[in-house]
């Protein structure tokens, strides 16, 4: 097997009659495409979220659309509130049909998952109950103020 990295792709050579062409991407790239600082992206690659990562022969990270589509699912946990503990847990058997070839019990990993979501909702749903009593509150005291202004002054 032969492998070769130019400008934006990594050609990888099986055999005489297969190739396989990656278009990879820089961390600027990444940054660009999912609006994560290229610090975070290294912060989350030093914290184990990236172990695959590769890099060309410069020393230089590259990144594939499997890559992103990953950052963005972890960008969707982080935006529902999740902490980077919770994502690391839910993620950390990686590929559920990987898991499931390797021999581990698939059933118990996404269970595991289900009570980590489950969790959180019910985190979301108290804040969403919180969040709507000041809602509440803050509409009162919008109708007070209201009503202090239509009132004659004296």
């Amino acid at each position: 097997m032969k492998v070769e990295y130019s400008t934006n792709y990594c050609i990888i050579e099986i055999s005489e009659r297969l190739v396989i062409i990656v278009k990879y991407y820089s961390i600027k790239d990444v940054s660009n495409a999912t609006g994560l600082t290229s610090y975070t992206i290294r912060y989350y690659e030093k914290i184990g979220f990236l172990p695959w990562l590769k890099r060309n022969k410069n020393g230089v990270r590259i990144f594939t659309e499997s890559d992103i589509r990953y950052l963005e699912c972890l960008i969707f946990f982080k935006k529902i509130g999740m902490s980077l503990d919770d994502i690391k847990e839910i993620i950390k058997e990686g590929c559920m049909i990987k898991d499931f070839k390797n021999g581990l019990n698939i059933h118990d990993i996404i269970q595991k998952r289900l009570n980590i979501l489950d969790t959180h909702i019910q985190k979301l749903k108290r804040e969403r109950e919180e969040l709507d009593k000041l809602i509440e509150v803050s509409i009162d005291r919008r109708n007070i103020y209201k009503k202090i202004l239509k009132s004659p002054l004296t």
